[in-house]
């Protein structure tokens, strides 16, 4: 959190300043409350400065209740309550986008905030908690479970893409099937529980060591990992500050990575890694 407090103080330093970013006068009770996603509903998004944010702000509900559930719930009960999240989200997700439509929103408003409403996505919390429960079905053929959700999810995104260009002539290839908010095909119903469910089997793969995914051990992967959470707060104002750089778009992709990197590193070591080593010791007494 403290990458994302300081990201907000520079923020608030800047438009007290300068004026920009101009959307912080009304995002900012949004943003210091973490309901940035909510902030999406409205008519005018959230500014491209802090666009990004909605997700942190739905990791920071998730977790305002998930304690709760596994403090009170039986072993028993905590599965049922992992395996129903996960199973009806996709129902929760179908049922939103019929309300919304019926209060006359466009297509984009409704994909977007089925996107970014908390508990139409908290079934991805609730499949990284499955891993963990049932770890031991998950890592048992883990690879051949991995490749055949992959196959699957690559046959929907390519019958998503055909569907498009034979019916509608404007097929957006770049996005292998899955464009911004998943309006395709209602894609919004089952690609995020695809992607869901490949991203925790590839994660088992790779804590059980399979060959292939032995480079993410890899020191430089592993260092890219720690400070992945600065890389997240800091890579939309890196890109909006660079962008205005009247350069060559290659050498403008290697600044910019080059730049994310080095903040974010900083950040961790100075910001991140105190902090982690306090709560470490506070853990151990």
């Amino acid at each position: 959190m403290l990458p994302y407090s300081v990201f907000l103080a520079l923020s608030f330093a800047a438009y007290l300043t300068t004026g920009e970013p101009q959307s912080l006068g009304s995002d900012w009770p949004y943003l210091v409350t973490y309901t940035t996603n909510f902030a999406r509903l409205r008519s005018t998004d959230i500014g491209s400065a802090f666009i990004h944010l909605w997700s942190l702000a739905v990791e920071e509900q998730f977790y305002l209740f998930w304690p709760f559930v596994v403090y009170f719930a039986s072993p028993v009960a905590f599965k049922r309550v992992v395996l129903a999240i996960i199973l009806l989200s996709p129902i929760i997700r179908l049922a939103l986008y019929f309300a919304f439509l019926n209060f006359g929103h466009d297509a984009d408003w409704i994909g977007r905030n089925i996107y970014c409403l908390p508990f139409t996505q908290f079934d991805s919390f609730a499949t990284g908690a499955a891993l963990v429960l049932w770890q031991a079905q998950f890592a048992k053929n883990a690879g051949r479970w991995f490749l055949v959700t992959l196959t699957v999810t690559a046959l929907c995104g390519i019958t998503v893409l055909l569907h498009d260009h034979l019916f509608y002539k404007n097929a957006f290839k770049e996005s292998l099937g899955y464009s911004m908010y998943l309006m395709a095909d209602w894609g919004f119903v089952w690609g995020y529980t695809l992607i869901n469910l490949a991203a925790v089997l590839l994660i088992a793969c790779a804590t059980k060591g399979i060959q292939p995914l032995r480079f993410l051990e890899a020191a430089p992967i592993v260092w890219i990992g720690s400070i992945s959470y600065g890389v997240y707060v800091y890579h939309v104002p890196a890109l909006r500050i660079l962008d205005r750089l009247n350069v060559q778009r290659p050498l403008l992709f290697v600044l910019y990575v080059a730049s994310v990197l080095i903040v974010s590193g900083v950040s961790f070591k100075w910001l991140e890694a105190p902090f982690l080593r306090l709560k470490d010791r506070n853990a151990e007494r």
